[in-house]
């Protein structure tokens, strides 16, 4: 994993700066502190402070999560498939909920480390760096958010469209359910474990750990609700 920031820099001291710096702590050497500085800098986001700007990201999951729900709705109408799509739809807003109190609850404690660190390094006589700084991508995390959250509503869609709305459905229809259920269940798994490797990379320095954590959140839920959603409705109707 290679990044502006960690060039040269072993990966134990990586995760000693990456942890102090989402903790909110100050670290007592002064190279560990520039260090942290420009780690806090980064997930800053090019150094912009959390003020009116820091919420934007965190509102906008919660934005895109009810979107989707309108989308369902709009999709399912008054059907059979509507408690499928209610119940991803509210699932997928906890984990929204969940994404802006991670980020804004960092936000917090990366300016507190910030401001701690850069005050030892004037202690020390030390210049703090406010230069840009980049972190290693982290595509782990990035499918942990995406995949099972595409994934699920593309089934939905392909759920509503090839079944219509009978309420008897016949039972090929129900084993398209089943492997759509199936599907979402597998795509859970993939996404819960991307979503730990993220967690790993980020732990060492890259980007992504918001994402990361969110996302195997989101999996494990999602993952949960088609196991549950088709043992349901292959109960109910077979």
């Amino acid at each position: 994993m290679t990044g502006d920031l960690w060039n040269g820099v072993e990966l134990e001291r990586r995760r000693r700066v990456v942890l102090a710096v989402r903790r909110g702590e100050t670290l007592p050497d002064a190279e560990d502190a520039a260090l942290a500085v420009r780690y806090a800098t980064a997930l800053r986001r090019s150094g912009r402070s959390s003020t009116w700007l820091a919420p934007t990201p965190a509102a906008a999951s919660v934005v895109v999560i009810l979107l989707f729900w309108l989308a369902v709705h709009l999709l399912t109408a008054p059907s059979w498939h509507r408690p499928a799509g209610v119940a991803a739809s509210v699932a997928l807003v906890c984990v929204a909920v969940l994404d802006a109190f991670t980020r804004l609850s960092l936000l917090r404690r990366v300016d507190t480390s910030a401001r701690a660190n850069a005050a030892l390094l004037h202690a020390f006589g030390r210049p703090v760096s406010e230069d840009r700084e980049s972190l290693p991508w982290n595509p782990p995390a990035l499918g942990a958010a995406l995949i099972p959250v595409v994934t699920t509503l593309v089934l939905l869609i392909a759920i509503v469209v090839l079944t219509g709305d009978e309420t008897s459905p016949p039972h090929w229809q129900l084993l398209l359910f089943a492997l759509a259920g199936a599907i979402g269940a597998a795509t859970g798994l993939v996404g819960v474990r991307m979503g730990l490797a993220g967690r790993r990379l980020a732990d060492a320095g890259a980007r992504g750990r918001r994402a990361a954590t969110v996302g195997t959140v989101a999996a494990a839920t999602l993952g949960v609700f088609w196991v549950l959603e088709v043992a349901v409705v292959l109960a109910w109707n077979w």
